[in-house]
């Protein structure tokens, strides 16, 4: 299997949640023509499409020669996640700080399901500073918007902090509790003002 991905790796070997990679090694016996080739997917693709092709090399009997290569014409390949997550507004979220209270970044969300992706979804933000928390951390199946709000504790600094990304996730499959499909991250900027003064 041959792609136009640029494939991360992990130890050396193509990383199973980002990287497309063949099911398993086919071989044609000699009087055959065709076969089956299975693809895996990853859980988090990287790319929305791919070009691909089959490479296929003809093997001397005892299969330590290759005698010919060939490739199959290359097929261009689209990747749908099935979850799909939206903000209402795509600016930065205001908030300003108080001594005395949790400062709180309040934003309006949605989540789509697609290709009969059903059932609850799980919200995570990752960069945050210490102290900090979100909610709400799922969305129950028959909920599509949500309201978020990430909370800064009391006497964090004014500053605009990036580098905040939120994603969601999902089972595709009930048969399959234990693999979970990731949204692509949305990046947040959050701009925590100081105390007006009096």
């Amino acid at each position: 299997l041959l792609t136009s991905q640029n494939t991360p790796k992990v130890n050396n070997q193509p990383d199973p949640k980002t990287a497309l990679r063949p099911e398993k090694a086919v071989e044609i016996q000699a009087k055959s023509t065709d076969s089956d080739f299975g693809i895996l997917v990853p859980v988090s693709p990287l790319g929305e499409v791919y070009d691909i092709t089959l490479q296929a090399d003809l093997l001397t009997a005892n299969k330590q020669t290759v005698l010919a290569t060939t490739y199959a014409p290359v097929l261009k390949i689209p990747v749908r996640n099935p979850i799909i997550l939206s903000m209402e507004k795509n600016e930065p979220l205001v908030a300003t700080m108080d001594p005395k209270k949790a400062a709180e970044f309040s934003f309006k969300g949605k989540v789509s399901r697609l290709d009969g992706l059903s059932g609850e979804i799980n919200l995570a933000v990752t960069g945050l500073p210490p102290g900090a928390k979100f909610e709400p951390a799922v969305l129950k199946a028959d909920k599509n918007e949500f309201d978020g709000t990430i909370t800064f504790a009391p006497n964090s600094m004014p500053n605009e902090y990036k580098g905040i990304k939120i994603t969601a996730s999902g089972i595709p499959d009930a048969k399959q509790p234990a693999v979970r499909v990731n949204s692509k991250e949305l990046e947040l900027t959050l701009v925590l003002k100081p105390v007006s003064a009096k």
